[in-house]
């Protein structure tokens, strides 16, 4: 039993130095980490003020491309609008150019119509006098043919 004693004392023992080191090692390992932790967070602070000047400057500098692209947009914009104006305007002036020239060419071809249609009738009634006049013609040497071809009466000319 003094033996069983003893070596449960030694066991108990063992056991006590061996928790007394796992102790001391996880203390040790406790203020390593601490010391860490501390030289982390040293590091840390000047790298968060640097994120978030960092993180100011990239909102600085996307509300600095968003402008500057909106006016880039708003100037070509404009352009387009403007050349857009231009061409129409353009466009319009050669439009009534050529609608003013239509109506002229209309206006004469329409007059030289209405002339040539004049010209047809006058000329038309100006065949028909001709016609009428060349029949009374005709008629008056007809007349005059057979006042002529009798002059002496209906006698035979034996007897004349």
């Amino acid at each position: 039993m003094a033996s069983s004693l003893i070596a449960q004392s030694n066991e108990l023992r063992r056991q006590q130095e061996a928790q007394n080191a796992i102790f001391l090692g996880a203390k040790t390992t406790y203020s390593d980490l601490n010391t860490l932790r501390d030289q982390v967070k040293a590091e840390m602070g000047p790298l968060h003020a640097t994120s978030s000047t960092q993180t100011e400057k990239i909102h600085t500098l996307t509300e600095q491309i968003s402008t500057t692209l909106t006016k880039q947009w708003e100037d070509l914009t404009k352009v387009i609008k403007s050349e857009t104006t231009t061409i129409v305007d353009g466009a319009k002036e050669r439009f009534d150019q050529v609608n003013e020239e239509l109506i002229k060419l209309y206006d004469w071809t329409k007059k030289s119509i209405d002339q040539e249609v004049q010209d047809r009738i006058a000329s038309n009634k100006a065949v028909g006098d001709i016609a009428i006049a060349a029949v009374a013609e005709i008629k008056s040497l007809k007349r005059k043919q057979k006042e002529s071809a009798a002059p002496l009466g209906t006698a035979s000319t034996k007897r004349q």
